[in-house]
C-alpha cells in the first residue's frame, strides 16, 4: 500500500513539473510572438510614413497619418507593457481611432474624433 502511494506521490510531482514546464514553455512562445508583433508594427510605421510622404496633399479626403502613428504606438506601448510585466488584470489602452480619412475644407485638414 505505501508503494503504491509513494508511487502516486511519484507520478503527481512529475506531472506537476511537466505542466509547469509546457506552461513556461508556451509563455516563451507567446512572449516571442509579442515581440515580433512589436517589430512588425515598426514596419508598419515605416510604411506609412513612406506612404505620407507621398500622399497627394490636395486630395479632398486625406488618409490620418497623425491618428494612424497614434493608434500604433498605442497598441504597441500595451504589447511591450505586457511582454515586460504580464497582468492577469486587464490594462486600460487609449481609445484606438475608428476613421482614418479626414476631409480637405477651404484647404484645411478637419480634425474629428471618436465619440
Amino acid at each position: 500500500m505505501k508503494k503504491i502511494v509513494l508511487k502516486s506521490s511519484l507520478v503527481a510531482f512529475l506531472l506537476l513539473v511537466f505542466s509547469v514546464e509546457v506552461y513556461a514553455q508556451q509563455s516563451e512562445i507567446e512572449k516571442r510572438y509579442l515581440i515580433t508583433m512589436t517589430t512588425e508594427i515598426e514596419n508598419v510605421k515605416s510604411l506609412a510614413q513612406k506612404a505620407e510622404s507621398t500622399a497627394d496633399k490636395g486630395e479632398r479626403l486625406q488618409f490620418d497619418y497623425a491618428a494612424l502613428q497614434r493608434d500604433l504606438d498605442e497598441m504597441q506601448r500595451a504589447i511591450e507593457q505586457h511582454v515586460k510585466a504580464p497582468s492577469r488584470s486587464p490594462r486600460k489602452i487609449d481609445s484606438l481611432t475608428t476613421h482614418y480619412t479626414r476631409p480637405l475644407l477651404n484647404g484645411t485638414l478637419t480634425e474629428h474624433r471618436n465619440e
